[in-house]
């Protein structure tokens, strides 16, 4: 039976390792009481972070159908990695 809606979420990040996992929770939350009537897709893109938020998000969107994510080479900004989720 497929879904009539389906909504996409760009979430922008740069350095979150101390509240990605809480994120992470909160949208499979969402996307799990939501999914007989709207199918939900996330795409995070990471800015280039030095800390482990590059590490957390690969564990979590591998696998993973309705996480996704990009990583930008270096910090290029909130304008560049909008355009990149939404690309």
């Amino acid at each position: 039976m497929g879904h009539s809606e389906t909504l996409e979420i760009v979430i922008p990040v740069f350095n979150e390792e101390k509240v990605i996992l809480e994120t992470i929770k909160r949208l499979e939350n969402l996307i799990s009481i939501n999914k007989k009537r709207l199918t939900i897709k996330v795409i995070f893109v990471d800015d280039g972070s030095i800390d482990n938020t590059y590490k957390i998000l690969r564990k979590y969107c591998i696998g993973n159908t309705n996480m996704r994510m990009i990583s930008l080479s270096r910090n290029f900004g909130h304008q560049i990695v909008i355009t990149a989720g939404i690309d």
